[in-house]
């Protein structure tokens, strides 16, 4: 019996659930929906919750556009104990005897130091690659490899609460930022150890968690209409880039993968631009050089 695939096109601002992985919820996502493309943006820990952006069909190419994008988390750190995975998912391999400081103020200035540019050396449970193999690979046989300092940037990080020796805080970082790591590293701080005891992606550049669906609100849908429902359109995720609305005849030929002229005067050449027709719908992605060129960089099919 062959099976009916669907060519749809849109993103879904899923609220991931806890303990499974970014690539096996969207396997099952995407086998709910029958979809022939899609992908995610930005992996989040098993442990994690959250937004996760699912991009179906035309919309995956955007996804370069919104992993590259901030991101706000809010965390609990547990203090005093530390694990090998940097949450409270792995073994644990350290304990210390810690008392939080009493007054707010002693935690928000050790906060407080961690805004801006960081050299973070990433987690060993990680999916980043060495000879080609991801990290947590070689963590789970037991080795450790050396990794190099990235750089990161901390935008704000602020304190929601603290008690019995957990600190909830929402942190507004760059791309690559590793929250477990944040969390050790503002602890080595406070000269102790800590972990991770649950972590929650509130935003993206774009996006924020009004707005997301659970799975168990896709399991509950009878019919591809039910499921469509959830999708936002291609362009509901880059609100952050300028735009450019060309007319009928220059649409036609964008459309066709061609360059164009176009008079801009303004200091935002070389960025991304978001392209619309006459009729304000989206259309593509694309660039302007300094010879006031629209080069296209992705072309988007109006259905």
């Amino acid at each position: 019996m062959t099976r009916t695939v669907n060519n749809i096109s849109g993103i879904l601002l899923l609220d991931k659930p806890t303990n499974i992985t970014s690539n096996k919820i969207l396997q099952r996502i995407k086998t709910l929906f029958r979809a022939s493309k899609a992908g995610h943006c930005g992996t989040l820990d098993p442990i994690a919750t959250g937004l996760l952006p699912i991009c179906f069909g035309q919309a995956t190419k955007t996804a370069n556009y919104l992993t590259n994008s901030s991101k706000t988390y809010r965390v609990t750190g547990q203090f005093g104990i530390k694990t090998d995975t940097g949450d409270v998912d792995g073994k644990i391999i350290e304990t210390q005897d810690f008392s939080l400081p009493k007054t707010s103020e002693s935690i928000t200035t050790v906060l407080q130091s961690f805004i801006g540019e960081l050299n973070q050396i990433p987690p060993m449970h990680s999916a980043i690659k060495h000879n080609g193999v991801p990290l947590y690979k070689y963590a789970f046989k037991g080795q450790t490899i050396k990794r190099l300092p990235r750089k990161i940037f901390i935008k704000e990080i602020s304190l929601n609460s603290y008690s019995n020796n957990l600190i909830n805080i929402n942190v507004h970082c760059s791309k690559g930022t590793y929250i477990r790591t944040l969390i050790e590293d503002i602890a080595k701080k406070m000269n102790t150890v800590a972990t991770v005891k649950n972590l929650r992606r509130v935003s993206i550049e774009g996006f924020n968690d009004t707005n997301m669906t659970t799975w168990e609100q896709l399991q509950e849908c009878g019919s591809l209409d039910e499921l469509l429902h959830y999708l936002k359109p291609l362009d509901c995720g880059l609100s952050h880039l300028p735009i450019i609305r060309l007319n009928q005849a220059d649409s036609e030929r964008f459309s066709f993968g061609q360059t164009l002229l176009y008079k801009l005067n303004n200091e935002h050449q070389h960025l991304i631009y978001r392209i619309y027709n006459e009729n304000n719908y989206f259309i593509g992605l694309a660039q302007l050089n300094n010879s006031n060129e629209i080069k296209p960089k992705n072309v988007f099919k109006i259905n």
